[in-house]
């Protein structure tokens, strides 16, 4: 018998993690460094707006990054 699944992932997000507001501010700083290494510029508030567009119109983090070529 032959399986197909190579991954299981579970979404702990605000279920078994609480989230501090500390943590949300490192969380969103690191996204923002990561999205703006991968548009070759630099993190400012036009930037960040575009993030939360993306964001906004995609729904998930992982779905920014694959509309850019990113796994």
């Amino acid at each position: 018998m032959s399986h197909n699944i190579k991954h299981v992932w579970f979404d702990l997000s605000e279920t078994l993690a609480v989230y501090t507001p500390e943590f949300l501010k490192a969380r969103d700083e690191l996204l923002y460094r990561v999205y703006a290494g991968a548009v070759k510029r630099p993190v400012g508030d036009q930037l960040i707006a575009e993030y939360k567009e993306l964001y906004a119109e995609h729904r998930s983090n992982a779905a920014v990054f694959r509309v850019l070529g990113f796994s």
